[in-house]
């Protein structure tokens, strides 16, 4: 991957509203709102969240000038314009009207605080972008979860992000958290952050950190280790919501021996779940505190009956950004081998702490023999838009004297998009066919990298007019049969 691609988990929580109902403007064909999150009911002071289709916001994400925005909210003939938290591109996997699992779709997510002055009853949000403006419908609100299997280490702060918050800077609003455990009830200080969009030094390369609101919480020392009932509210315009309650598990590193489960690993989730020998797997472990003191030290299990072996994963984001708080998620690459072939069950173990302590419940996945080929959805030369990461990464790094070999100013780029490629780019072959000729790409032609996303070099010999790109994955000593799709160079 390039320096600055990053993965990482959000946690959602929404809660139930006050008053008023809110209709959301669509926008012109362009683009569209297709929902306000969490829901369509506000109180003044809290955070919404618009969800915006066909501004972006899949690989590779380019953050949007949140100057170009505005948010509108009329009521009663009169209209205000609301104070913008944030532009921030998304994935989200929306599902199919049967139930059945959607495909990943990019979206812009448009915060803003919900102004003052409302009354209860209907409002209209509208939506501007560059001076394109809408017309009213009601996208579907978002749903509530009560239970995220979340896991808080006693006396320590950890990171929410929780919708809707409130606006930070209005002293009337608060977000209220108590822990009740035995019959006991917890005060916890609990309070909204925001972090504007940044740029931080990894150890490959440079990061971009966009901007984000999130709740810090201070979880009290008094609690045991074990479940707790976590209970939130609002407090916005002058009142407080009715209470969620959120169940939880309450850990201590420091008496992992007592508590095995509550503080060892645990895999949130595995991708893909069918993989060919060699092929690269990607883990996303919930906390790093459940991989200290030594995250380096972390091993990957893989066993089925009484067949094991241990693998030691070949990238870990815990070692690039040594700076990341201890509640911060992780992800893990490892590479099956043909010890086991067929269903198995795998498992992160923490090394230093043992396997009754350390060892993170099973998922099953199942490997096979043959290696598992991608599949291309398009291929286009690259845009502006899919080079603007890699092109300010680039000037960054050569600002601070630091060369950036992923990106040249004077080359072409073309971008491919699938599903299945493999994250490693040693583990991948590209080839491309333009007139008869036949280019095999080297590792320094592909600049960016994901399961779902190629970003390559053309070479000095492409032309405009009719080419085709083949895509292969790379296992142990075997080769995926070729995903190829024809594109036009202009």
């Amino acid at each position: 991957m390039t320096a600055g691609n990053s993965r990482f988990i959000l946690l959602f929580l929404t809660l139930i509203a006050l008053a008023p109902s809110v209709l959301v403007a669509q926008v012109e064909a362009s683009f569209r709102v297709v929902k306000i999150q969490p829901f369509d009911k506000a109180v003044p002071g809290e955070i919404l969240e618009l969800r915006v289709e066909g501004l972006g916001g899949g690989p590779p994400a380019k953050l949007l000038p949140p100057e170009d925005f505005q948010v509108e909210v009329s009521q009663d003939g009169a209209t205000q314009q609301a104070r913008l938290r944030g532009v921030l591109p998304t994935l989200s996997r929306e599902p199919n009207s049967d139930g059945t699992p959607g495909e990943m779709k990019p979206f812009q997510s448009v915060s803003f605080v919900v102004p003052h002055g409302l009354h209860p009853g209907a409002a209209q949000v509208v939506l501007v972008y560059k001076d394109k403006r809408g017309t009213p419908s009601a996208p579907p609100a978002g749903t509530r979860i009560t239970d995220m299997g979340w896991r808080f280490e006693r006396d320590s702060k950890v990171q929410l992000y929780l919708k809707p918050l409130v606006d930070p800077d209005d002293p009337g609003a608060a977000v209220l958290i108590k822990f009740k455990q035995s019959n006991q009830t917890y005060d916890a200080t609990a309070r909204v952050i925001y972090e504007p969009q940044r740029t931080e030094r990894t150890a490959r390369g440079v990061a971009f950190l966009p901007p984000r609101d999130f709740l810090q919480i201070e979880i009290p020392p008094a609690l045991a280790m074990g479940p707790a009932d976590m209970e939130i509210r609002l407090r916005a315009n002058g009142a407080e919501s009715d209470p969620i309650s959120v169940k939880v598990q309450i850990s201590d590193t420091t008496r992992s021996a007592e508590g095995p489960v509550i503080n060892a690993p645990r895999v949130l989730n595995v991708t893909p779940r069918k993989v060919g020998a060699g092929q690269g797997l990607m883990l996303s472990i919930d906390y790093l505190r459940t991989l200290n003191p030594d995250p380096a030290q972390t091993l990957i299990l893989i066993e089925h009956d009484t067949a094991r072996y241990f693998l030691k994963p070949e990238s870990n984001s815990a070692l690039r950004m040594p700076n990341k708080a201890a509640d911060a998620p992780v992800m893990l690459i490892v590479r099956p081998t043909r010890e086991i072939i067929g269903p198995a069950q795998i498992r992160v173990l923490n090394s230093l702490k043992g396997e009754q302590g350390g060892t993170s419940p099973a998922i099953p996945i199942e490997i096979v023999d043959d290696v598992l080929p991608p599949e291309i959805l398009s291929a286009n030369e690259s845009t502006d838009a899919d080079l603007a990461h890699l092109r300010d990464t680039f000037e960054i790094q050569r600002a601070a004297g630091h060369p950036f070999n992923a990106y040249d100013p004077d080359s072409r780029y073309l971008t491919i998009r699938g599903r299945g490629i493999d994250p490693n780019p040693r583990f991948v072959r590209i080839v491309l066919e333009q007139n008869g000729q036949s280019t095999a790409l080297a590792l320094a032609d592909i600049s960016s990298i994901s399961p779902e996303l190629l970003i390559v070099r053309l070479p000095k010999t492409a032309t405009a007019g009719p080419a085709k790109a083949s895509v292969a994955n790379v296992g142990l000593e075997r080769i995926s049969q070729a995903a190829a799709i024809n594109f036009e160079l202009h």
